[in-house]
């Protein structure tokens, strides 16, 4: 089973984005904090990190330097509402 960490502030979006992944047969954790992600991404080392734009920018450089190497795939979306 694949492992997918969504590091997301908007608590409903994240609901939404969890049932549907999971009916394809995922496990999906939601972290609402980048500093959550963070431990989530030691403990659970996802295969896909799906990441919204705010967190993103606040993740940027503490990623790309700690974890890109060992975690190649992240999607970074953006909601405009």
């Amino acid at each position: 089973m694949k492992q997918i960490l969504i590091i997301d502030d908007d608590e409903k979006l994240g609901k939404l984005l969890v049932q549907y992944l999971e009916r394809y047969d995922m496990k999906v954790h939601v972290a609402l904090t980048p500093s959550k992600g963070f431990e989530l991404i030691k403990k659970i080392k996802p295969d896909l990190l799906i990441l919204d734009e705010c967190c993103r920018r606040k993740m940027a450089l503490r990623f790309a330097v700690k974890y890109a190497p060992s975690h190649p795939f992240m999607v970074s979306y953006q909601f405009l509402c």
